[in-house]
């Protein structure tokens, strides 16, 4: 949901003003921020000693953006500003990792206020065109920001996506999930779906934590996430689940039966989780490629996917190496984001396959895929 349309809910009056919020540390960028918003120069920007202010019009609502100062010796006073804000925006250095436990604990200190119990929090990770800088992910892990369950927030990595959360296009994005144990070759799929180039795929190394590739499949933006299957990782693996509301692809190491029963049990829990209910899923029996594979008929035996009553799900043979059936991945990831997109009447009416099934084999389309 855009800001406006909460807003619309919070302040259905007619004069359409909403106070929004902007807090976080010193030097974090609020200020610089706050001038971009409002299309001001940024070239003479000083750190800000109590606070600013300024009114902006989006879509027929005045939004009056207050900017506090992140000094510390400021910070016992921004309770002063709580009263009547409709949104708060916590802004993050992200490149500054010394303060980020600081950042979250000052963050977390505000939102027990009762003042801004019922308060969307929009965090917005700055600072991303630096070196060395966290990403939204790595932000929202570190903060833990998925206990706040009772909640609206969000969390942004630009300023672009901040300003199209106060003008909100019409456009949807979908979170795809990867997981598995580790050395299944989930980074190696992700990559050759991102359309990687064959030397990259020569150089990849496991992935320590989880790394994000964007995909477009004709038009559909989606977000595929690769968590790293060891360990240590797989007990973080429920932080990913509350945005994880389209897909979700299991990876398998095809050649490795001595570890099935333990990727039965990951997959289990997961699939336990009440967020991941009506997700459907994709497993991937990967490494066909190489001999002693197992066939994704065993497979699914094995990990008793037949016993998933009322739960989408498949079983597929792959090879990330080879690229054996990664269009029969693309296909069934289209197919099933497909099922989320509104439908329209006129492509209905244009093609009336879509409404009574394809007759032909050559009905089938080809799909269009990009990165963006």
């Amino acid at each position: 949901m855009g800001l406006l349309s909460l807003l619309r809910k919070l302040r259905p009056n007619p004069d359409k003003e909403a106070r929004i919020l902007l807090l976080g540390l010193d030097n974090a960028g609020k200020t610089t921020i706050l001038k971009q918003l409002a299309s001001e120069d940024i070239t003479t920007v000083t750190p800000t000693a109590g606070f600013n202010i300024k009114s902006v019009a989006a879509d027929g609502f005045k939004l009056n953006v207050w900017d506090i100062g992140g000094q510390w010796k400021i910070r016992p006073y921004w309770k002063n500003y709580f009263a009547n804000t409709d949104v708060l925006i916590y802004v993050i250095d992200c490149t500054d990792r010394t303060r980020l436990l600081e950042a979250g604990n000052e963050l977390f200190e505000i939102l027990m206020d009762n003042r801004l119990k019922k308060v969307p929090l929009l965090v917005f990770a700055n600072k991303q065109d630096l070196p060395e800088a966290l990403t939204a992910s790595e932000v929202a892990v570190s903060l833990n920001l998925t206990r706040l369950e009772e909640r609206t927030w969000e969390i942004k990595a630009s300023l672009n996506s901040l300003w199209r959360k106060v003008w909100p296009k019409h456009s949807r994005k979908y979170y795809l999930l990867f997981l598995g144990l580790n050395n299944s070759g989930k980074t190696t799929l992700v990559a050759r779906l991102s359309l990687e180039q064959e030397d990259t795929l020569k150089h990849i190394t496991p992935t320590r934590d989880f790394t994000e590739k964007h995909l477009k499949i004709n038009g559909i933006k989606i977000c595929m996430r690769d968590i790293s299957g060891q360990p240590r990782v797989r007990k973080f693996w429920h932080l990913f689940f509350q945005q994880t509301k389209a897909l979700q692809i299991y990876v398998i190491d095809s050649t490795d039966g001595s570890r099935l029963s333990e990727a039965r049990c990951e997959l289990c829990n997961v699939l336990l989780d009440e967020r991941m209910r009506n997700v459907p899923l994709l497993v991937l029996a990967n490494k066909q490629d190489m001999s002693g594979a197992m066939p994704a008929s065993f497979i699914a035996e094995l990990l008793g996917l037949k016993h998933l009553e009322g739960r989408a799900w498949q079983v597929l043979e792959c090879s990330a190496l080879t690229c054996t059936n990664i269009d029969l991945i693309v296909d069934w990831m289209f197919k099933n984001l497909k099922k989320l997109e509104p439908p329209s009447y006129a492509r209905k009416i244009l093609f009336p396959a879509l409404i009574f099934g394809r007759t032909c084999p050559l009905d089938k389309p080809q799909q269009q895929i990009e990165t963006y």
